[in-house]
């Protein structure tokens, strides 16, 4: 006789292939991320060196004194949400050779950043100050913007943020290569240097 207590007997339950096979393909993601040190794409800190364009329909912004490409060096410091840093311009042929030994010579050589903030894997700040090229001689509101593009590339785009300038609404996008992480930053790396002129007004010098 059975016993009417009894539960009835049930097949053991299986999982899903397709959930065990997707847990374990993101469990082997995060391991060899844990092992090579993935960037993630909220990772902004660091410095970053980037060309802009030469002078033309693509850049009517940031240019050299004849209209030749522009080197930048962004600086960029993560304290949670929020970034602090320094924007610097140099001479393309000058940068190349020696950032040190051949400093900007603009009175726009640096500007620090303010207002910076991440979220999202996007980064935003802004700059005050004359800027070398089209704004040179005037001090100008410009915002910055860094996201990544569909190759994971960061792009800094510069837009002149000031209703009453001949500027405004100007803008540039410079792609950034990383240099070097946030731990190798030099107390050196985050000094505006100044040219023979008065200095940018944004850098406090």
């Amino acid at each position: 006789m059975s016993d009417p207590t009894a539960r009835p007997w049930r097949s053991p339950r299986r999982r899903s292939p397709g959930v065990l096979s997707t847990a374990a393909a993101a469990l082997a993601l995060w391991l060899l991320c844990l092992c090579s040190g993935c960037a993630a794409d909220t990772d902004f800190g660091g410095i970053w060196h980037g060309i802009a364009p030469t002078q033309g329909p693509a850049n009517d912004l940031l240019y050299g004194p004849n209209g030749e490409p522009l080197a930048l060096e962004l600086v960029l410091g993560e304290y949670g949400p929020d970034l602090a840093g320094l924007l610097r311009f140099y001479k393309q042929g000058s940068f190349v050779r020696a950032r040190d030994a051949n400093p900007p010579d603009s009175e726009c050589a640096c500007s620090l950043l303010y207002g910076g903030r991440s979220a999202g894997g996007v980064a935003a700040f802004a700059l005050r100050g004359c800027l070398p090229g089209a704004a040179t001689k005037v001090e100008v509101r410009t915002r910055a913007t860094l996201s990544r593009d569909d190759l994971g590339v960061l792009q800094l785009k510069l837009v002149v943020d000031e209703p009453t300038s001949a500027h405004h609404a100007k803008a540039v996008v410079v792609t950034l290569l990383p240099q070097a992480s946030a731990s190798e930053v030099s107390d050196a790396d985050l000094l505006c240097p100044v040219g023979p002129t008065a200095g940018n007004p944004a850098s406090g010098q």
